[in-house]
Formats: structure tokens, C-alpha cells, sequence
């Protein structure tokens, strides 16, 4: 009987420790699929940016006011900074260069605010 109790508590412990794995398991999971679909928005708006700037030109696309932030799904916010830089260095901020970096953030999570960045070049 004693060995009865003994081995139902090792199982016991055993299943709960378990749990905890897939637990975490679950969790990482599906942060990694928000980042995945967070990487997947920031190109999408990289991509409407850059036809923009074919088809619209340079100045539109410096103009950040006509990237206003976006909630999306309920789960994500993206936002849109451009700003104008040095050639020599794509850092720097030089007004009237002629070559803008584009960045796009996409955010989400309430409490721990996750974020993804990604940017690029748009020249006149």
C-alpha cells in the first residue's frame, strides 16, 4: 500500500513538472508567432513605401504625415519615422541630402511592450 501512495506522488510530481514545460513551452510559442507576424507588417509597410516612392515620388514620401500611425488586429501598432541623413554615414541627420531613412516600428503587448524595427533607404 505504502509503495502505492509512494509511486502515485512520484507521478504526481513527475506530470506537474511536465505541465510546467508545456506551459512555457506554449507561451514561447506564441511570441514567437506576434514577432513573426510583427516582421511580417513592418516589410509589408516598407514595401507600400517603396512603391510610393515610385510612383509618388521622393517628396511624398518624406513627408511623414502621410504615415500616420496604425492600430492593427488589436494586438499591434505601427508606426513610421522618416528622416533625412548624411550619405556619408546614414546616421547623421542632414536636411536637403536627398536621402531618407525610413523606419518602421510595429509594437505589441500591453505590459511588456515588444517591438520590431526595420528600415531602409529612400533616395531622391
Amino acid at each position: 500500500m505504502i509503495e502505492g501512495i509512494m509511486a502515485t506522488t512520484v507521478f504526481g510530481v513527475g506530470l506537474l513538472g511536465g505541465l510546467g514545460v508545456m506551459q512555457n513551452t506554449l507561451v514561447k510559442s506564441t511570441q514567437s508567432e506576434l514577432h513573426v507576424e510583427a516582421v511580417s507588417l513592418a516589410q509589408e509597410k516598407i514595401e507600400d513605401i517603396l512603391a510610393d516612392k515610385e510612383f509618388k515620388g521622393y517628396d511624398y514620401v518624406s513627408n511623414t504625415l502621410n504615415y500616420p500611425e496604425e492600430e492593427l488586429d488589436d494586438k499591434f501598432v505601427r508606426n513610421v519615422s522618416v528622416s533625412e541623413v548624411n550619405p556619408d554615414d546614414l546616421g547623421s541627420s542632414s536636411p536637403g541630402s536627398g536621402y531618407n531613412k525610413v523606419t518602421v516600428e510595429v509594437s505589441w503587448g500591453n505590459a511588456d511592450s515588444q517591438n520590431v524595427s526595420l528600415s531602409t533607404l529612400v533616395t531622391r
